[in-house]
């Protein structure tokens, strides 16, 4: 008879996905409910919120291991992750799909809250972001994907 710990990490073991091995990984993030988040900024352009999605780029770019491209638009995020840089490169978070999209968003999300107050913005509600998390089969569809279609994803 397996103890409860046993038990329990039987069944995390269970929805433990990883990525594919050796392949460039795509991380997609979209802000949830912005048009209401936002609805008391300038519109159609609010400088002190690029500045606030500015900077959480380039924190989130310095956190994630592996990470070669960073771009920000409206209130989307992607990032590039490469863990095929050479034969010992090891993948962040073991590839594992779970603790790489929870670790990304909530990078984003804190770090994102943390710049929208030091800026003093007036918001409604919370910043929340949702991570969608995936491979491709190597570097020619990844730039197909990112630059002939605009860098617009999902």
């Amino acid at each position: 008879m397996m103890d409860v710990k046993e038990r329990l990490d039987s069944y995390c073991e269970q929805t433990n996905y990883k990525l594919l091995a050796r392949l460039p990984i795509i991380v997609h993030l979209n802000g949830r409910n912005f048009n209401k988040v936002t609805s008391l900024l300038n519109k159609p352009f609010c400088q002190l919120l690029s500045t606030c999605f500015q900077l959480t780029l380039e924190k989130t770019c310095n956190e994630i291991e592996g990470c070669v491209f960073g771009y920000s638009f409206n209130d989307e995020f992607l990032f590039v992750i490469r863990n095929d840089q050479n034969k010992e490169t090891n993948p962040w978070f073991d590839n594992k799909i779970q603790k790489i999209n929870s670790a990304i968003t909530s990078l984003i999300t804190y770090t994102f809250f943390n710049n929208i107050n030091n800026v003093g913005l007036d918001i409604l509600g919370d910043p929340v972001f949702n991570c969608h998390i995936f491979t491709v089969p190597n570097i020619t569809e990844l730039v197909i994907i990112l630059f002939i279609n605009k860098i617009k994803i999902l």
